[in-house]
């Protein structure tokens, strides 16, 4: 396997060509983004790549553990839902019972919900709030499940790779 920066090296040249094989699990691939696209510029996220028809689409490379180059194939991965940590589990039991305790003594305040933003948001798992992903991670309550950025879930995009 090759490294993201790598990756970015050979698409600097000026002689990548990028052939979408596979979205989202299907070979079924929409017509604007069939056959061959040059990589026709590099920034630090992303490869521009030119399109059919003449216009430059971009293709995002957040994360380089979600990203997989081997020279011939450029796959990139959704981050995967992993099951909580035994500490992010007390994290959010502990925030949870502040936040009853609160609104125990005081029913018809809404102070219970902030105390727990504000303890999880202090705590050592600060991603358990669940709205933005804080070092690459988020808590998915409807799952019970955290979204993981350092770990590969299901391949959205491969891509076939030929240097002209």
């Amino acid at each position: 396997m090759k490294t993201l920066a790598e990756l970015k090296r050979d698409a600097q040249t000026g002689r990548m060509i990028l052939t979408l094989t596979e979205r989202y699990g299907s070979t079924d691939i929409i017509e604007r983004l069939q056959g061959d696209r040059p990589v026709v510029g590099v920034n630090t996220v992303a490869l521009k790549l030119m399109n059919k028809d003449g216009q430059t689409s971009e293709l995002r490379l957040d994360n380089a553990k979600l990203t997989e180059y081997d020279g011939d194939t450029l796959t990139i991965y959704n981050p995967a839902y992993r099951d909580l940590t035994d500490n992010e589990t007390k994290v959010l039991v502990s925030a949870r019972a502040k936040r009853d305790e609160y609104d125990k003594q005081y029913p018809f305040g809404n102070g219970g919900y902030w105390l727990q933003k504000d303890y999880i948001a202090k705590s050592d798992c600060p991603w358990m709030e669940g709205y933005d992903f804080i070092k690459g991670k988020k808590y998915d309550q409807s799952r019970n499940k955290v979204v993981d950025k350092s770990i590969k879930g299901d391949a959205i995009l491969r891509y076939k790779v030929t240097m002209a």
